[in-house]
């Protein structure tokens, strides 16, 4: 029963935290510590992830933004420039849709750790009102997420 709450809880902070990067300005997103993780995610995507995640920057961009991103994104890979920022931006975008259950989970907990307050939330629930029980709890904690 525990695992069914810690996976519903997860579910939805993983969306809103997919919504909030999506929502973030520009001058956030170009903020180097903030993208360090972001950088090492995109740029250890598995082959398949790396194929799709083109293959939607390209159906969104178009065929030359596109050929520029890759080539781009073999150079950051490979050290020798640095992320642009819109191409950076862009693929951003497209990054949630690529990762994988775990990774996006992975990331979660790391910018949770690094820039959420922690907050300690004691529920019990049983089989009959877990819904009833958990959503003031999701409301609140969505409520707190879009104040700050």
């Amino acid at each position: 029963m525990d695992y069914l709450l810690v996976t519903i809880f997860i579910a939805v902070v993983a969306y809103y935290v997919d919504n909030f990067i999506r929502s973030r300005p520009l001058k956030n997103i170009s903020q180097a510590s903030q993208n360090a993780e972001l950088i090492r995610v995109l740029l250890d995507l598995d082959e398949d992830a790396l194929e799709e995640l083109f293959r939607l920057y390209q159906q969104q961009f178009g065929a030359g933004a596109a050929r520029y991103a890759r080539h781009t994104y073999l150079k950051w890979k490979a050290g020798e420039v640095r992320p642009n920022h819109e191409t950076f931006r862009r693929f951003l975008l497209y990054l949630p849709k690529v990762m994988s259950f775990d990774l996006k989970c992975e990331i979660l907990r790391e910018f949770r750790e690094a820039y959420c307050v922690r907050d300690n939330h004691q529920l019990t629930v049983y089989t009959d009102n877990w819904k009833e029980s958990l959503a003031p709890l999701v409301q609140n904690v969505i409520v707190k997420s879009k104040s700050r």
